[in-house]
């Protein structure tokens, strides 16, 4: 091969030189090569619930299948608190959490309210706007509870005639018998109620809410569920509603939906023998669930103070706003 000549190697090196020279201001550089720019690629919307939530979801339900399995040796948790112990990352939101409460779960009624109930904790204290109207519809939709064992009236005929012939000191095993049925029950529904509360602490006091409570009531009554803690704090709700936030309207409703719920005669449930030693006769101690309390020694049945307490307001609403001022 041979060298290429001195002056035709200088002439490729200033060619290659001229090529590398940056031009100088104000020179046309129309024929610079364009560089590629980086274009960010979009990225993809996330369709359904995050990892993290579904991460949850499995958590929770494996919590309760576990109580389930072993209801006496297992512990649930007592409050609504798992993302309080697990914090949630920017990637779910409160929407997402709304979206799977809202939506049906093929579990039992107590293992879907448990999850739910343990999903609100990555929610707001207080829903507002449209997502408070969703938590309503999910509240009225909650699962309910069931009925307590001796709620039906055959199995009442059934537990009377267990009287018949019944001798001192013989009581003490079908009240252990009773007992254990309860005790089969009640934790089922102890979680069901649990979920149902929570939905209602979480949403804004108004004639819908407190309504969709009193529907809540009318559902405990039915399985006979006592509501007597229940009513109290209804009471507490409408006193510091009527002082603040009520209308006429809004009131009239939910006092004929609080007497309508109270013309239910209520719901016996036998929960022990008790032998009147004076008498020497056996009786079946039968608390009733009702909205329509019975008198205590002194006042008024919490219903009729609650009653007086709306009517009072429609008569006069200008009277509680004087109050709240006052206060």
């Amino acid at each position: 091969m041979k060298f290429l000549s001195r002056s035709v190697l200088a002439v490729l090196l200033a060619a290659s030189a001229a090529v590398l020279i940056k031009p100088a201001r104000g020179e046309d550089s129309k024929s610079k090569p364009a560089t590629a720019s980086a274009t960010p690629k979009p990225v993809a919307k996330r369709t359904g619930p995050s990892a993290e939530l579904t991460k949850a979801v499995a958590e929770i339900t494996k919590e309760y299948t576990d109580f389930a399995a072993k209801p006496d040796s297992g512990v649930l948790r007592s409050r609504s608190e798992y993302f309080i112990q697990n914090k949630l990352t920017d990637d779910t939101t409160p929407e997402d959490i709304i979206g799977i409460i809202e939506k049906s779960m093929s579990s039992s009624a107590p293992q879907v309210a448990y999850v739910k109930w343990q999903l609100l904790s990555g929610c707001p204290s207080k829903f507002e706007g449209d997502q408070a109207k969703r938590i309503i519809a999910a509240y009225r939709n909650a699962p309910q509870p069931f009925p307590r064992f001796s709620t039906d009236p055959s199995i009442h005929a059934r537990l009377d005639k267990m009287l018949l012939g019944l001798k001192p000191g013989q009581e003490g095993p079908i009240n252990t018998q009773v007992d254990n049925e309860h005790k089969r029950i009640d934790p089922f529904n102890d979680t069901i109620i649990a979920y149902r509360n929570e939905l209602y602490k979480r949403l804004p006091m108004n004639g819908d809410s407190l309504i969709a409570r009193l529907q809540d009531g009318y559902i405990r009554v039915r399985a006979g569920i006592g509501i007597s803690a229940f009513l109290k704090e209804f009471e507490s709700d409408i006193r510091s509603w009527t002082t603040v936030g009520a209308t006429v309207s809004q009131a009239q409703a939910v006092l004929n939906a609080l007497r309508d719920a109270a013309t239910y005669k209520g719901t016996e449930v036998y929960t022990a023998i008790y032998y009147n030693d004076k008498n020497k006769t056996f009786t079946w101690t039968k608390p009733i669930a009702t909205f329509a309390e019975r008198p205590p020694k002194t006042g008024s049945p919490t219903n009729i103070r609650i009653e007086k307490m709306l009517q009072d307001y429609i008569n006069n609403p200008k009277a509680s706003e004087i109050k709240f001022k006052e206060k």
